[in-house]
């Protein structure tokens, strides 16, 4: 295993804390950190205005996201090819390690998707993110408008709510998506977290590459609370 998937794999440990990858809640004090660990079992933190600081980020993120959208669009089907370290951790089972590459498919309405080149051997994540995302797109929509200071960090999805953190952690850009549904006392509790690195103009080795996703981490709980978890990093 190379050395920089080791560093990569320690850092979602630190993450995801390991020992169960649970929600987070923001540091307001600390916008700059990752958001901090509270546990599957924590109740939904009551909806906040995304602003100021965590706002200029997502302003960053989102536009990042826009200005992949509009390059990829210079591009046909299989003209991209992709590589990917992957890691996943399925409940009460052992860590699989692999490697795997894709390209792209362009499926027309600044649709993407990522094709994998072998079927025994398929990525995580195959929607390739842009600021239409169908989780992100109402955030990113206000966030992109100038005229607007602040957005909500809460969204209905149905019976279920998602959350939203923008932060900056080791000077690399991140959201975070943390989806909520009912548990039996009708309070909203987390089922999935996920994180994403996206490339923005402070840290693109060039503007060719600005808004894609080195990194991608996916946990959700298992049955005895601890963590299932899929990492995918791009090399």
């Amino acid at each position: 295993m190379s050395k920089y998937l080791v560093s990569k794999l320690l850092l979602l440990a630190v993450l995801l804390n390991s020992s169960c990858g649970d929600a987070f809640k923001k540091n307001d004090d600390a916008p700059k950190q990752p958001p901090t660990f509270s546990g599957w079992s924590a109740q939904m933190s009551a909806p906040k205005l995304i602003e100021n600081e965590e706002f200029t980020l997502g302003r960053e993120v989102c536009s990042s996201l826009l200005a992949k959208a509009s390059k990829l669009r210079t591009y046909s089907s299989n003209d991209l090819v992709f590589n990917f370290n992957l890691k996943q951790k399925k409940c009460f089972q052992s860590t699989i390690d692999r490697i795997a590459s894709a390209t792209m498919k362009n499926k027309g309405d600044d649709d993407y998707e990522y094709t994998s080149n072998s079927r025994s051997n398929e990525i995580f994540f195959e929607k390739i993110l842009t600021n239409k995302d169908s989780r992100l797109d109402s955030f990113c929509e206000v966030i992109l408008d100038s005229s607007n200071k602040s957005v909500n960090n809460t969204k209905t999805i149905g019976l279920n709510r998602l959350q939203v953190t923008f932060y900056e952690a080791q000077k690399k850009y991140w959201v975070q998506i943390t989806e909520f549904a009912t548990g039996s006392d009708s309070k909203f509790y987390p089922y999935l977290v996920e994180r994403i690195q996206v490339l923005t103009s402070y840290d693109a080795p060039n503007n060719d590459v600005i808004g894609f996703i080195p990194e991608r981490a996916q946990s959700r709980p298992c049955s005895d609370k601890s963590t299932q978890y899929k990492l995918q990093i791009r090399n």
